[in-house]
Order: C-alpha cells, then structure tokens, then sequence
C-alpha cells in the first residue's frame, strides 16, 4: 500500500524474506504482484507468518479468487504499525498495551524489540485498522486510580485516501483537479 515498489525490490523481498519457500513474482499493471508458490503447503506457511510490511508500508497478502478484479478491490483494511511515546511502563503488559491498541483497531503483534525490552523509548504495535477513518492522535487512557491520562499516537505510514472517489495516494479534492486538468490538456 502505497510503496510502489519496483519488481526488482519485490523480487528481493520475496527472495530473502520467504527463502523457505519457492515462488514465482509476477507484475499486474495495477500496481499488484501475484505470487505463484510451488504448493499449497508454501502458501500456506508465508501467509501464517503475515503480516508483511515492505518499507515501513503495509503488505496485504490475499487469496487468488477466480473473479477478482484489480480495480474493484477494497481497501479498507490495512495493518498499521503504531507508536504510543511515552507510554507509563506499567501499561506495557500484553493484556493492557493489546486493551489500548484495540481502541484503534485489532492489535496483531508487539514489536520484537520492545517484547524484548531492547527498547523503552516507546510501544510499538501492529494493529489491523480500518483507513477510510480518520486516524486519532490521541487516546484517553483510564489508570486505575481513576486518573485520566491522554496518551499520544503516531503512526508509520499514514494513507493519503480520497473520501470522495476512494482511491489511494491523494487526498480530497486532488481526483477532480487532476481530472479536470487532463480534460484541458486534450482539449
């Protein structure tokens, strides 16, 4: 999402992160790389061990269906990888850094770095939201004394969506300029 990678970099992806497995890349004109594995059982495995990220920017791995259309494919759902700094290390603990995740989305993992405590600086975790909504910066975290605290929120990578033509890669309002400066340069 996002990225568009070149095939070279995605054949180097495929190559050295999913070298467990055999796998044929090919290139859709749309932007989309389909991924032909030598076995169900090769599939399988790279999917289970998803989600993939390929330069900070998220990478959604889907099933070949008989009737999918390049161009008709909803994008809704993407995972994130978000960043709470500052975050009071008591709220570091599995179940109440994935209660506060799940305030933006479905939390799928932590960091490695931070489940390892290599990190401290700040909780990072990969959570599945929904990108046709806006992205808070903030949440409200409840301690257990009662005390409110606003607890900051960034993100990675964050989509540029159109709510007007729900496309990907430019924002409201961009769709009919760049339309309408097309239609003037046939003229």
């Amino acid at each position: 999402m996002g990225g568009n990678p070149a095939f070279k970099e995605m054949l180097k992806f495929a190559y050295g992160v999913w070298n467990s497995v055999t796998t044929t890349v090919l290139l859709h004109d749309d932007g989309y790389f389909i991924f032909k594995f030598e076995s169900i059982e090769d599939k399988m495995q790279i999917m289970a061990k998803g989600p993939y990220t390929f330069n900070n920017r998220p990478m959604v791995l889907k099933n070949w269906e008989l009737d999918f259309e390049f161009d008709k494919e909803p994008k809704r759902v993407m995972p994130l990888w978000v960043t709470f700094p500052g975050l009071p290390i008591q709220c570091w603990a599995e179940e109440n850094l994935g209660r506060i995740a799940s305030c933006l989305g479905k939390p799928i993992c932590t960091d490695r770095l931070m489940t390892q405590c290599k990190r401290i600086s700040y909780a990072r975790v990969l959570i599945e939201m929904d990108i046709t909504q806006s992205l808070p910066d903030e949440l409200n975290i409840e301690h257990p004394d009662g005390k409110i605290r606003v607890q900051i929120v960034e993100y990675e990578w964050k989509t540029k969506l159109c709510q007007e033509c729900y496309q990907f890669g430019h924002s409201n309002g961009k769709c009919k300029l760049e339309n309408h400066q097309k239609r003037a340069k046939c003229r």
